[in-house]
């Protein structure tokens, strides 16, 4: 074989360049209508006829139309120019609609209006049984300390759907929320909330409490990437739901009582199952991850892994209260100031926990208790851990185990211990 091969360098020195993933420029993008204000109007330009179909001094009007009238043709894509836009009333995304934003220079911000209809009433975005919605690069500002407290915190929700399908709230920024929750997904199906940042939610001058993120009743959920700051409740509460994922999240919640929680309150028979809490940061709450069953009768919690967490300036890093079948393994946790991982309830039942490391290294607190195993992995001598293992074994322990069912193991009367190799595998932590 003959020949000659010319590479050019140019070409060469581009193609081992570290090769980034290029989101598209927004504004190239087909749309059916384009929205943009001058400080006073505000106009919606139809992107196929290129004519002002709407204009007005109320921004909630004017976008409202557009949404209306893309819904009578079967959906379309809205894309609102940088800008602050006043919402008077709580705009409504209809079903196969896509609601865009020129990143952080839009700012969707709520002003007061009493509606009748709480639903309608405090929040930005509002839906119920729509499917195929898109909310993305955009702010949406809940304005709270000009808004009047109305005695109900369910009316601030900054965005909420109910009864949807096919959900994607995006890249926004969702702040200034009064109470309630910042984003609120019930009784959906595939919703994924993914590259958001929400921060300053509930008033702390009106002592009210928010969530970031509120998911309940719901299936099929993905909660990842999001950046949590100050808010006065939790950065990621779970109601009585299934297949929910919370990734890669970071929280910074000093005032805040929980990172994630992950619970059965509102619904019996609850169906809080399957969850996966994996790779998130979590920093300042009283709890790290929580997870219970707060209905009389009901089911626990059951079948969630938590894993490869770092948990930081916690009260407790990890508590599990009524829940069954579950694995929490190579977490970090620092500087808590009760337990690192404690689970010492009558529902608490095959919970594993393993390879987890507590980095304070102060007090080894390490027992079993007649409902479960407590463990603030923090460093002491074997001998006081047998001790304070064989003390506190009552003849009422209820099965602990660790996946290989090795390391702890209790039963009824007569508690098997196996410290030995039990402890061995905490020294290496």
């Amino acid at each position: 074989m003959s020949g000659t091969i010319t590479i050019n360098s140019t070409d060469l020195a581009n193609a081992m360049k570290p090769q980034l993933l290029q989101m598209p420029e927004i504004t190239q993008q087909p749309y059916s209508y384009i929205i943009w204000t001058d400080g006073t109007t505000v106009y919606a330009k139809n992107g196929s006829t290129g004519q002002i179909d709407f204009s007005g001094t109320d921004a909630s009007t004017v976008i409202q139309n557009a949404i209306n009238t893309l819904a009578s043709y079967g959906g379309g894509k809205i894309l609102i120019k940088r800008g602050t836009y006043n919402i008077n009333t709580t705009l409504q995304p209809a079903s196969n609609i896509i609601i865009s934003g020129e990143g952080i220079n839009t700012v969707l911000l709520k002003t007061t209006q009493i509606n009748p209809d709480p639903n309608l009433r405090y929040r930005i975005f509002y839906a119920s049984g729509v499917q195929n919605v898109v909310i993305e690069n955009l702010v949406a500002d809940g304005n709270m300390n000009n808004l009047p407290w109305s005695g109900t915190a369910l009316d601030y929700h900054c965005i909420r759907f109910d009864n949807s399908s096919d959900v994607d709230i995006r890249n926004v920024v969702v702040r200034h929320v009064k109470a309630g929750a910042g984003i609120v997904i019930y009784m959906s199906n595939r919703v994924r909330i993914i590259g958001n940042t929400i921060h300053d939610c509930g008033s702390t001058v009106d002592n009210l409490l928010s969530d970031a993120i509120y998911i309940g009743h719901s299936t099929n959920v993905i909660v990842a990437w999001n950046i949590v700051e100050n808010v006065t409740d939790t950065g990621t509460a779970c109601d009585n739901d299934e297949y929910v994922i919370i990734m890669g999240n970071r929280y910074i919640i000093p005032q805040a009582s929980n990172g994630v929680t992950w619970y059965n309150i509102n619904a019996n028979p609850p169906l809080a199952n399957r969850a996966v809490i994996v790779g998130n940061i979590i920093e300042g709450p009283r709890r790290g991850i929580w997870l219970e069953n707060s209905v009389s009768g009901g089911s626990n919690v059951q079948e969630a892994l938590i894993a490869f967490n770092i948990i930081l300036n916690t009260s407790l890093g990890i508590e599990i209260a009524t829940a069954q079948n579950i694995l929490i393994e190579g977490n970090y946790i620092d500087t808590t100031r009760w337990a690192g991982i404690h689970t010492n309830y009558s529902g608490a039942s095959n919970i594993r926990i393993k390879n987890n490391i507590d980095a304070t290294q102060k007090e080894l607190k390490e027992f079993i208790s007649r409902f479960g195993v407590e463990v603030t992995c923090k460093g002491c001598n074997s001998e006081r851990i047998e001790r304070r293992l064989l003390l506190e074994v009552s003849a009422n322990a209820v099965p602990v185990h660790d996946a290989t069912q090795k390391e702890l193991k209790a039963s009824g009367a007569g508690a098997l211990l196996m410290i030995k190799y039990f402890w061995m595998q905490l020294r290496k932590n």
